[in-house]
């Protein structure tokens, strides 16, 4: 054990020396986050004051089908004059009794969720270009040296230590300037907090991920090929451009939902969604998910025959209305999601030794795939 302490303690100089001599790499590496950031920021601003004409309208609609609710016996009288436009007055008064809710339409909903989608796609991006080249550029002596006492447990280790202290500062970086500019009216130090450790977890099971795609190739072009390849089932399948709860069951598909879980944006996905959702920030006074967090949904009652009490407006949380996690306070909501990032990491991290260890055998074996 002291002998592959001392292994790490080696390896992890070498390497930090090794991304300080590269000026070039590490200046990219240090501002190619803030960047991100501000064009992130530049593309999303406003982007909820962009439907306030949906929030209305749906919360109108909520006001009206609840007032129908607590007044059945009129329902026809009040039918007919919103029909003629002489309930809308009803409408607006409606409202009013119900407190101006701040309830989200299903649009406000997709633009709130984009700005944590976009930080995570972000975080990943940076992980996986930060690692994808690592062991192909340094083959050649990780070949020449494990002919000598060399522990490809303590070099795996290493690497993944420096690439997730770089990836700290840049989500970091990323997560402050995003939040400070898109989210200023929520930003709370939790929900800051929250979402740099999701956004770090997902950074970095991308870090694993680039580092075993940099073992079992062996050429840069191949490994800067493979990142799309990887990024794009995290974008289509992370969850915002479909959110699995709202799928109809009899459109859910085994193959689609297995990729999804295999995904860390999808699981990052939800447990930025959790901490903005269910944060002490966002509950009303009796501990319930505040109506600014929630999304109201317009469906139909198939079970009632009329058509004047067929409306019905369903209020889930936020996270709710993407994913299918039940009710539960924060700490159960999240744990899925983070046991899923940090299993994914670890299970990279732990197929990287593998394979290289099979690399190494099969070059000094003079298998030129291995070479």
């Amino acid at each position: 054990m002291k002998q592959f302490l001392n292994h790490i303690a080696i390896l992890l100089d070498r390497n930090l020396h090794l991304f300080i001599a590269d000026k070039t790499g590490m200046w990219l590496a240090l501002l190619q986050a803030p960047f991100i950031a501000l064009f992130i920021s530049l593309a999303l601003y406003g982007s909820g004051r962009d439907c306030e004409n949906s929030d209305i309208i749906i919360r109108k609609s909520h006001a009206f089908i609840q007032a129908v609710e607590k007044d059945r016996a009129n329902t026809e009288v009040m039918y007919e004059q919103f029909r003629m436009n002489q309930g809308f007055t009803y409408l607006l008064q409606a409202s009013d009794m119900e407190g101006k809710e701040g309830l989200l339409s299903t649009t406000h909903a997709q633009a709130r969720a984009t700005i944590f989608f976009v930080m995570i796609s972000a975080s990943i991006w940076m992980g996986l270009l930060g690692s994808c080249k690592e062991i192909v550029t340094e083959w050649k002596v990780i070949h020449r040296e494990s002919h000598s006492a060399f522990s490809t447990g303590a070099y795996v280790l290493s690497k993944l230590c420096i690439l997730g202290v770089v990836l700290l500062f840049q989500v970091f970086c990323l997560t402050l300037i995003s939040m400070l500019i898109l989210l200023k009216s929520d930003f709370t130090v939790s929900l800051f907090m929250g979402c740099l450790a999701v956004n770090w977890l997902a950074g970095f099971g991308a870090c694993a991920t680039g580092l075993f795609l940099s073992c079992i190739i062996s050429s840069i072009r191949w490994a800067l090929a493979l990142v799309p390849v990887i990024m794009m089932p995290q974008i289509l399948m992370g969850g915002l451009l479909r959110p699995p709860a709202q799928v109809l069951p009899e459109q859910r598909s085994i193959l689609r939902q297995t990729i999804s879980a295999l995904t860390f944006q999808r699981w990052a996905f939800e447990a930025a969604l959790v901490f903005d959702t269910r944060l002490a920030q966002s509950l009303d006074k009796d501990g319930n998910v505040a109506l600014e967090h929630r999304v109201a949904l317009m469906k139909q009652d198939e079970k009632e025959t009329s058509l004047l009490y067929q409306p019905k407006c369903d209020t889930p949380a936020l996270d709710d209305y993407f994913f299918i996690g039940g009710s539960g306070s924060i700490g159960n909501r999240l744990r899925r999601p983070l046991v899923a990032l940090t299993s994914y990491a670890l299970l990279m991290g732990l197929l990287t030794d593998m394979f290289l260890v099979l690399r190494i055998i099969g070059a000094n074996h003079g298998n030129k795939l291995c070479a």
